[in-house]
């Protein structure tokens, strides 16, 4: 399994999700989303993996934006609307976002990366 994990260091989860994986000694792609902003085809393919590990589809978009997004004016509620808003302006990305093959979580708390390795594929969240 390839994980990838979107992170922005200055982050206090994000510190602990890297010192969860040197614990746990997993080899991970660590993706610096605010130095290499994502596309909004990749937001869009998180999007379905938030799905398939079993967020309801009207709560993806909620679940990917920071909690002050809606200071700024974007509508959790426009799926399409709440991805273009995040890849025109990455720093509303929730983080920390693991991600494999085939599911992603939003890893807050970061403990949370115990669960989805706990997964299969396809598992319910």
């Amino acid at each position: 399994m390839t994980l990838r994990i979107w992170l922005n260091p200055a982050c206090s989860k994000c510190r602990g999700i890297e010192g969860l994986v040197d614990e746990l000694g997993l080899a991970v792609d660590f993706r610096l989303y605010l130095e290499q902003p994502p596309t909004l085809a990749e937001l869009e393919a998180i999007a379905a993996k938030l799905e398939a590990d079993g967020v309801p589809a009207a709560e993806v978009a909620a679940a990917m934006l920071r909690k002050d997004a809606a200071e700024k004016g974007v509508d959790a509620g426009d799926r399409a609307a709440a991805l273009a808003a995040i890849a025109a302006d990455p720093s509303l990305l929730q983080r920390p976002i693991v991600e494999d093959e085939a599911r992603a979580v939003v890893a807050r708390p970061p403990e949370l990366l115990h669960d989805f390795l706990g997964r299969g594929a396809g598992d319910p969240a």
